[in-house]
């Protein structure tokens, strides 16, 4: 499945905005610092036996540096202007996880986009 371009975990006793630009150096290879959006809780999600509850913190983050993916980390990426991006969600929503669908729409309501 799409999901964001760059997402992951706070270790224990980090603050979120250091994992973010620590997770934006490990997956894309940017070192910036990124700018806090909004947070929010996605809808308990269930796998199979496995139950996941996530409470997600976004931040957007602006650079010029180009981008090196992490093959570790990431399968595939790639890059749409902000009106492909859009018509990408539409089309394949049922592609995209949840949390990214979920913080997307929102980012689009925050920004009125």
């Amino acid at each position: 499945m799409w999901t964001a371009s760059c997402t992951g975990h706070v270790k224990s006793g980090e603050d979120p905005k250091t994992a973010a630009a620590r997770e934006l150096k490990e997956e894309l290879g940017i070192t910036c610092l990124p700018r806090f959006m909004f947070k929010f809780i996605v809808p308990t999600i269930t796998y199979l036996d496995k139950i996941e509850r996530e409470f997600d913190i976004v931040y957007e983050a602006v650079s010029d540096e180009a981008v090196r993916i992490d093959t570790r980390e990431v399968e595939q990426g790639m890059f749409l202007a902000f009106d492909k991006c859009k018509e990408f969600f539409k089309a394949k929503r049922e592609e995209i996880t949840l949390d990214a669908r979920l913080a997307f729409e929102k980012y689009l309501t925050d920004k009125n986009l």
